[in-house]
């Protein structure tokens, strides 16, 4: 049984809570962190594009990697009030933005992620089309929401991880997020992608809920300019489904969004892999399958060069095609921090790993940077 929240929590809720009022959709201007991708093809050209052929035979994006750098400073206190916004199951109205209380936000200290040293311990487990509750169903909401993301680069078709994403309430429900170097080359001199496709609970070839094509790419000015690792995400606006008009929301659901929260949080990662992977010689990722690593923040990157938050480490052996999976924190609780789940928040996307840390993967920290890129995808109208 689940004990009601003190009186003064709900006052704080409710004294914030306008300070989110929901932003009417319409031609929006991005901010300056935030670069919008060039028109796409219509729908009709983008379906005609992704034959069986070119599906079958597109290539995992790989996880960008490095050498690690030196070991660098002690990861900075978050600064700021988080935010969060509940998702939906199919059918139900979506949350509305709201700032978190610092009594339930946490604090992070320089000494907060010493808990772990390389290799940090995970579990990976596959998500199957189980039909007795309460195993994880791919089909199942919250499973439902993620998916695997087709797109061609530089004349390259490649493959991707995504998940659906809340728009909040007077949102446009058809967001899709990912890494950034799913939908643009990185910089300086990368494009964005063409021929974008998401297909919701992909697997084996089936679609389920059918592909929903790209109307808007979206992807933060630090990646487009620079390759920035600290901000490698994006967002795909998706159409709607042409037979009805709904929404990729309305018919998979969505995933909340966690902004600028503390980075003590444990993670259900998910992805499609489809490269080799040598960690375990057993396991043959093949990119039709959806996989999952649970695993706590191991530590803050703060080696990593660039501006903006240091992302963060966690335990997980996916390869190439898992980018751009959630990093969902939540997942399955009844209540997270004091916030109803219905199935999570996205609180990071599988980004990079180093070279000789095969055992791990890192992902951008979610603070102001990926809220302002959210809140710029959102509002944008879908025809």
């Amino acid at each position: 049984m689940r004990s009601a929240w003190p009186w003064f929590v709900v006052a704080v809720l409710v004294a914030v809570a306008a300070l989110y009022a929901p932003v009417p959709l319409g031609a929006q201007t991005p901010p300056s962190g935030v670069v919008r991708g060039p028109g796409l093809a219509t729908p009709a050209a983008i379906r005609a594009y992704w034959t069986a052929e070119r599906l079958n035979a597109a290539r995992p994006r790989d996880l960008p990697s490095r050498v690690r750098p030196p070991a660098g400073g002690p990861a900075a206190p978050l600064a700021g009030i988080g935010t969060f916004t509940e998702g939906n199951e199919p059918g139900r109205a979506p949350g509305v933005p709201r700032r978190l209380p610092e009594a339930l936000r946490g604090e992070v200290t320089p000494l907060s992620h010493t808990a772990f040293s390389y290799p940090y311990p995970f579990n990976r487990y596959q998500v199957f089309p189980i039909t007795v509750s309460p195993f994880a169903v791919y089909q199942n909401f919250p499973f439902r929401t993620i998916g695997k993301l087709f797109f061609t680069l530089s004349g390259v078709n490649y493959v991707c991880s995504a998940s659906s994403v809340t728009s909040g309430s007077g949102g446009n429900q058809s967001l899709v997020w990912t890494a950034g170097h799913c939908v643009h080359e990185g910089g300086p001199g990368g494009v964005f992608a063409t021929n974008v496709l998401f297909v919701p609970a992909y697997r084996d070839g089936a679609q389920p809920f059918g592909s929903w094509t790209a109307h808007a790419l979206f992807t933060s000015s630090g990646w487009a300019n620079s390759s920035n690792l600290r901000v490698d995400f994006g967002v795909i606006v998706v159409n709607r489904r042409s037979s009805d008009g709904a929404t990729l929301g309305s018919v998979v659901g969505t995933l909340g969004i966690a902004t600028g929260v503390t980075d003590h949080q444990h993670y259900h990662i998910f992805g499609y892999p489809a490269a080799p992977q040598t960690v375990w010689p057993g396991t043959a990722f093949n990119g039709n399958r959806m996989w999952g690593c649970q695993s706590s923040a191991a530590r803050r990157v703060t080696e990593q060069p660039g501006s903006g938050p240091a992302p963060v480490a966690v335990g997980c052996d996916m390869t190439g095609g898992s980018s751009g999976g959630p990093w969902v924190m939540g997942l399955n609780d009844g209540y997270s921090m004091g916030w109803h789940v219905n199935g999570g928040f996205l609180n990071g996307n599988v980004s990079y790993r180093y070279t000789n840390e095969p055992r791990a993967i890192n992902g951008p920290y979610f603070g102001s940077e990926a809220f302002d890129l959210w809140n710029a995808a959102r509002t944008t109208p879908v025809p």
